[in-house]
């Protein structure tokens, strides 16, 4: 498989992942998120991120959702966070007040 066409399915994955998010979010009435997606190594991990930095209790929701684990709480940063393993990829859920 060429470099191009490489990129090309990972595009598709990456859009896909959004749209299920997407729609996952208007059946359950979840909170939207905001998704990045981190390539490393070989690994692809996707980040989730409310789009209002005040709507921290969004990150719990979908954590719950999704069947992931707390791994940290930085209250010097204000930062929690969630981790879970889904398939091929590594999700991280962020709630960070600014």
């Amino acid at each position: 498989m060429s470099q191009a066409q490489t990129l090309h399915r990972i595009e598709s994955d990456e859009e896909s992942i959004i749209e299920t998010f997407h729609e996952i979010a208007q059946v359950l009435r979840l909170p939207e998120l905001d998704w990045d997606f981190v390539h490393y190594e070989g690994e692809t991990l996707v980040e989730g991120r409310p789009k209002a930095e005040h709507d921290v209790a969004a990150c719990p929701r979908w954590a719950r959702f999704l069947g992931m684990s707390a791994v940290r709480a930085n209250t010097e940063l204000r930062r929690d966070c969630w981790l879970g393993v889904n398939g091929p990829w590594t999700l991280e859920i962020i709630a960070q007040v600014r």
